[in-house]
């Protein structure tokens, strides 16, 4: 949790943005705590003949497509508000 929280305070402080921190701002600290709790998730076996280490998306856009799936599956918790 210690590293988890270093790296989330680095992302604050350097401008750069991660999964964690789209974490936080979408659903607050607590469910980042909750999630740092729950472990790391297993990511499934590369597909389509990459071998793993293998990049298949071009440097630099790790975070940008990062942030565009947590926008997706996180509620912005906005919708179907009044």
């Amino acid at each position: 949790m210690q590293a988890g929280y270093a790296r989330l305070r680095r992302q604050a402080l350097d401008g750069a943005r991660g999964a964690g921190w789209a974490l936080v701002v979408r659903r607050g600290v607590g469910a980042w705590v909750a999630a740092c709790a729950a472990g790391p998730v297993a990511l499934p076996r590369p597909v389509g003949g990459l071998s793993p280490g293998t990049a298949c998306l071009p440097p630099g856009l790790h975070t940008e497509v990062a942030l565009l799936l947590a926008g997706m599956v996180l509620p912005a918790g906005r919708e179907g508000r009044a």
